[in-house]
């Protein structure tokens, strides 16, 4: 048996991290990059590199890359902030009414103007939703939400103590967590993977 052929996608620094492939096209992914001596965010596309972001806040860390199953806009965290890039003029936008929520997860939803987030409010986690359009948080439950998944097609899941819950058809799927936990998860629309 051959072992599977790995293939980089862009020739990668040591400052590279936080990749965030597209689901549609293999060859596209984002990612964080201190290669100018700030942290940006960068597209790698069939092996050609682009600065995508010329933030001038270099004191501020960024995290969490989530690209839209549109592969339109992209989310990400500058220290506890959480922005939006239209990917199509590169322009960044702050999202006001969630900067004073201390975000645990966050996904994109199916519809390409909702993002699911968790937080913790008084000790309990809570799952939102979040209108572009609207502006609105629309409360989805108080719940025992670890951590928020989405496959390809923005299915957006939730990990519970005993199942993975779809969010908006409240669909449990029961399955076996390891008693330490994830360190690894990720989901397409067949399977759950994890690593303990």
């Amino acid at each position: 048996d051959k072992a599977p052929l790995l293939t980089n996608t862009h020739e990668s620094e040591s400052s590279d991290f936080s990749p965030e492939a597209s689901n549609v096209d293999s060859q596209l992914h984002y990612f964080v990059s201190q290669r100018t001596g700030t942290s940006q965010i960068w597209r790698s596309n069939h092996n050609e590199i682009k600065q995508v972001t010329f933030l001038t806040d270099d004191s501020k860390r960024i995290s969490r890359l989530r690209l839209s199953p549109d592969n339109k806009r992209l989310l990400f965290l500058q220290d506890t902030s959480l922005q939006l890039i239209d990917l199509e003029s590169n322009q960044v936008h702050l999202i006001k009414e969630l900067s004073d929520i201390d975000l645990v997860n966050f996904e994109w939803g199916v519809q390409a103007h909702e993002i699911y987030f968790i937080n913790v409010e008084d000790d309990q986690r809570k799952l939102h939703k979040f209108d572009l359009m609207t502006r609105e948080i629309s409360l989805i439950n108080v719940s025992d939400a670890n951590r928020l998944y989405a496959n390809a097609v923005g299915d957006v899941y939730y990990l519970s103590n005993k199942s993975l819950v779809n969010v908006e058809s409240g669909a449990q799927l029961p399955i076996t967590i390891p008693n330490n936990g994830f360190v690894f998860a990720d989901i397409n629309e067949s399977y759950f993977y994890g690593t303990d």
